[in-house]
């Protein structure tokens, strides 16, 4: 009689079943009493070859493996969702056989993919505008300055202000740019509904929580923005002539930085997709920009992002500022790439805090589940005032990282 048994989450072995001795019962109380069962492991060479096969001991080649194994064959490496807790299981196949597999989905993945795009669009409401706000391209960085400008030609009022519809994704299309529209994306402002799930909004906000526990270092507040600290997680230039890792991605405890990764692959891995489908249907330029700037940012950086491979966007991204509360004061993000589209992701248990945009007249407002995308190098914006807790990440590109690496 054999049994599988599993002994570890990667490896099966046999057991074969020596002896199971029969019950007895115990006259004077009546009680049967058992006796364990005798078993005794007795892996075969299959189950040797396997497991030093995978362990580097043998080449793939001498391992002789059955089809039964391969529903319950786990790769090493297969790292778990920080959230579900749940790996991806997947069956031993040669690479040949991966590609049969593939091509056997394809035709219905294509089909799931079409259709969603559509659901998309039917769900989508898009606004034109007349002209394009230039008041910031060529502007000073001074924040006094571009606070006095907007109060002077726009109204600053974040009540007075145009709320937009929550029930569906919304955008605004560059229409009647500049002259170098060229080089711009094709959107400047809009909405992404039901990206994110509230589990792994709450696993975020209590990775932060951890974090602050453990002794997060913060920089010093920027006053032309809000009162509250950001932590900047990833890689930028700055006024540097290379590119360099944020100091709170790296100077920090051993503890907060454990933490610190498993937040960013959680967002890795829930949010970053999205993003990267959002730029390839609807601004290609934008992503093609960015991967020539990865392009030369993992060549100046390859061995500290190897060695922390959670700060290592794939050029979605460069850098994630991760900050408690909002952006109560007007500003402009002169530090931002012009031509790239920074994201926006807020959860917790508020209400309000929408976005304020006075150079189009709207505010618009995304849960905790919404994904929000604006040019916040050329359009001033701010976050309306709300009650409750709110934890904020901002997606965005360096203005000197993404100009270096697109010369």
């Amino acid at each position: 009689m054999k049994r599988r048994f599993e002994e570890s989450e990667n490896w099966c072995y046999t057991l074969n079943v020596l002896e199971i001795a029969p019950s007895k019962t115990n006259l004077a109380s009546g009680e049967q009493e058992f006796f364990e069962p005798c078993m005794t492991t007795q892996p075969t060479e299959r189950d040797q070859a396997s497991r030093q096969v995978h362990l580097g001991w043998l080449p793939r080649r001498w391992l002789k493996s059955g089809r039964r194994l391969w529903p319950i064959f786990i790769p090493p490496g297969n790292v778990p969702d920080p959230v579900t807790k749940k790996r991806a299981r997947r069956g031993l196949r040669s690479k040949a056989g991966q590609e049969r597999q593939r091509l056997r989905h394809e035709p219905y993945r294509t089909v799931m993919e079409q259709l969603a795009r559509e659901k998309r669009k039917e769900e989508t409401v898009v606004e034109d505008i007349v002209d394009y706000p230039t008041d910031f391209i060529n502007f000073k960085r001074d924040g006094i300055a571009v606070r006095k400008h907007l109060q002077a030609h726009y109204n600053t009022d974040t009540d007075q202000l145009d709320m937009i519809p929550r029930d569906t994704s919304w955008f605004v299309p560059a229409v009647g740019v500049h002259g170098d529209s060229d080089k711009h994306t094709t959107h400047i402002l809009g909405r992404i509904n039901r990206v994110l799930s509230k589990e792994t909004g709450r696993y975020l906000e209590n990775s932060f929580r951890r974090m602050n526990e453990a002794g997060l270092k913060y920089p010093k507040a920027e006053p032309n923005r809000s009162l509250n600290h950001a932590v900047h997680l990833g890689s930028w230039e700055l006024y540097a002539r290379t590119s360099r890792l944020s100091n709170d991605s790296i100077k920090q405890k051993p503890e907060v930085l454990r933490i610190m990764d498993e937040m960013l692959d959680t967002l890795k891995i829930h949010v970053f997709p999205r993003i990267a489908e959002f730029l390839k249907e609807y601004c290609p330029d934008d992503w093609e920009r960015r991967q020539r700037a990865y392009t030369r940012v993992k060549g100046q950086l390859m061995s500290k992002l190897q060695a922390r491979p959670a700060l290592d966007y794939a050029g979605i991204a460069f850098c994630v500022a991760v900050k408690e509360g909002g952006s109560e004061t007007l500003h402009v993000d002169f530090n931002d790439h012009r031509d790239s589209l920074t994201f926006m992701l807020s959860i917790g248990e508020y209400e309000g805090a929408e976005f304020c945009v006075p150079q189009l007249g709207v505010k618009v407002p995304y849960g905790p589940t919404d994904i929000l995308w604006c040019r916040t190098r050329e359009l001033a914006h701010c976050t309306a005032p709300f009650t409750g807790k709110r934890l904020n990440f901002t997606i965005f590109c360096d203005d000197y990282l993404m100009r270096h690496g697109l010369q």
